[in-house]
């Protein structure tokens, strides 16, 4: 257990985030994103309003082994259809989550697979 609570900070982050993400609202997402890899993110969806996501499920916050509890990954795992197309396609996020210093600001590094998928289909 973490004296400063910051497993309940990530935990918090993680599930607002990945509402956004389920819920399409990728600009909103985006504010949580490491700005390294932002745009990349951004890029990674299509317009608002084609890619619908039917249901998310995240598994269990694992932390880094190193004792300083400041990166985190989390995989979840999204269901998602076009609009045009109702074919459900699964889609795996791993979320590498990364906090910075002391405080309690966490930093996600998406990766996603089954993106790809969803493309050829729209």
């Amino acid at each position: 257990t973490d004296p400063f609570t910051r497993e309940f900070s990530l935990t918090e982050i993680q599930k607002r985030y990945t509402n956004l993400v389920r819920f399409g609202a990728f600009v909103q997402a985006s504010k949580f994103v490491d700005p390294e890899v932002t745009s990349t993110f951004l890029d990674s969806f299509p317009s608002k309003g084609t890619l619908v996501f039917t249901d998310s499920d995240s598994e269990e916050i694992i932390f880094n082994e190193d004792g300083k509890r400041a990166q985190a990954t989390v995989r979840v795992t999204y269901s998602a259809y076009y609009t045009n197309d109702p074919v459900v396609i699964e889609i795996i996020e791993e979320q590498e989550w990364i906090r910075k210093g002391l405080d309690n600001t966490w930093l996600v590094r998406p990766s996603f697979s089954g993106l790809s998928q969803l493309a050829s289909v729209q």
